[in-house]
């Protein structure tokens, strides 16, 4: 997911091409976003970023806006909608109670 963040080939016209058709998903755990995030706030990333004129927060926004987070089964009592994007949520609601 990193190559279609921060390069222009392939992968970044994949992750294009799914964002702008309602009916693809990239479904996603919680936790990949955060990684991503991490990952982007390295050097090495701010190097690229800066080579492709993007802040970190606009290319982390880019892909959230592309993903669905699968609801559990387990969850689904306390989950306001069982298919709820992460764009819609709020961050305080995107993860899971403990």
């Amino acid at each position: 997911m990193l190559s279609a963040l921060l390069w222009r080939g392939t992968p970044y016209h994949l992750l294009s091409a799914i964002s702008q058709r309602p009916e693809l998903r990239i479904y996603s755990s919680t936790a990949l976003p955060e990684k991503l995030a991490d990952l982007l706030a390295r050097p090495t990333a701010n190097r690229r970023l800066t080579l492709i004129g993007r802040s970190a927060g606009a290319v982390l926004a880019d892909y959230v806006e592309a993903i669905v987070l699968p609801i559990p089964a387990a969850c689904r009592a306390w989950w306001p909608a069982m298919s709820v994007t992460i764009r819609s949520l709020p961050p305080q609601s995107r993860r899971a109670p403990t």
